[in-house]
């Protein structure tokens, strides 16, 4: 016989009696029902993997865990999608200069990487199969859009080449990243300088970018599919010892492992102090982080507290002010 599902009241009976966690009350049901059960409470009674529980005694401490998660993806959202769409119009408006904007005539000048390499090397033959994979990809994407987007088919209708700029209109982050490791080392390293986050220490083969867009793929995802990402269990991207020692460098901090979310918000915060961004805005966000990080404080035992956003959490934010300030 298949096994009978359990009421939401049955849950909170089987929280409090076999999870050891107060929880009881007209305002727990409901706070319960909003969440969810399975994919709500039991998701954030853990740090990343399941084996990594918190030490919690009481509901309210899940539903502050919860409440914080959901601050961040308000918070973060604009963020990334503001830097995602500022971050693509600048490698638009420099690999246009002088140049044909057709598909063909971009991957014939600029994403051409692979010819930096030995002919037919294992790298030569790595970088080849990249471009194919890319171009495949890109017109992918026309495919799929060419039924909505009223700029495909203008040009598809008129039989003219369709610009690079209309189809970054509707490739994804994770496209966008495909095309930086195909762009040429010189192309690469120019629009590392102009976005402003060049660093002929740490890279000199212009990849930065790249892996930085990455990182920053897998937060976007997470929030846009409403995952949780307070522990940044979204983060499958491996993070290079010379990706962090760039990023403490410039920031002026240390600790940083991208396993705290504070170290992604320095990520963005790195991003629009490079482009420019008004202090104004960055001051705004580094505020909001201070908000979300004092709520969490206050609301979880300092175990739990801890583990979340590191003990260093309080140094973070405030060098974090003091790099914005400067």
């Amino acid at each position: 016989m298949n096994e009978v599902g359990k009421t939401t009241d049955g849950l909170m009976d089987h929280i409090r009696d076999d999870h050891g966690i107060a929880i009881g009350g007209e305002q727990d049901r409901k706070d319960l029902l909003e969440m969810g059960y399975f994919h709500g409470y039991k998701a954030y009674r853990f740090l990343r993997t399941n084996d990594k529980p918190f030490s919690i005694e009481s509901f309210s401490e899940i539903k502050a865990i919860y409440e914080f998660d959901n601050g961040l993806k308000t918070v973060l959202y604009p963020c990334v999608m503001r830097l995602e769409t500022t971050i693509k119009n600048y490698t638009l408006d420099l690999i246009v200069e002088n140049s044909p904007t057709d598909l063909d005539s971009i991957f014939n000048n600029s994403l051409t990487r692979y010819k930096e390499f030995q002919v037919d090397s294992g790298k030569y033959r790595s970088e080849v199969k990249k471009r194919l994979i890319l171009k495949r990809n890109f017109y992918d994407t026309i495919a799929r859009n060419y039924s909505e987007s009223k700029i495909i088919q203008h040009y598809i209708h008129a039989n003219e080449p369709i610009p690079i700029w209309a189809i970054f209109e509707h490739i994804t982050l994770g496209d966008y990243g495909d095309f930086l490791l195909c762009l040429n080392t010189n192309i690469s390293l120019s629009l590392e300088k102009v976005i402003g986050v060049d660093d002929i220490v740490n890279d000199t083969s212009g990849s930065m970018l790249s892996r930085h867009i990455f990182l920053i793929k897998e937060l976007r995802n997470a929030i846009a599919h409403n995952k949780i990402i307070f522990d940044c269990r979204f983060r499958n991207t491996g993070i290079s010892k010379i990706l962090i020692k760039q990023l403490e460098d410039k920031m002026e901090l240390s600790n940083i492992t991208f396993n705290s979310i504070l170290d992604y918000f320095t990520l963005i915060i790195y991003y629009q102090l490079s482009l420019g961004e008004h202090l104004e805005f960055v001051e705004h966000l580094v505020n909001n982080i201070q908000i979300l990080i004092d709520f969490l404080h206050e609301s979880v035992n300092k175990s739990t507290f801890d583990k979340i956003v590191g003990t260093d959490a309080y140094n973070k934010i405030e060098l974090l002010r003091v790099r914005v300030s400067n």
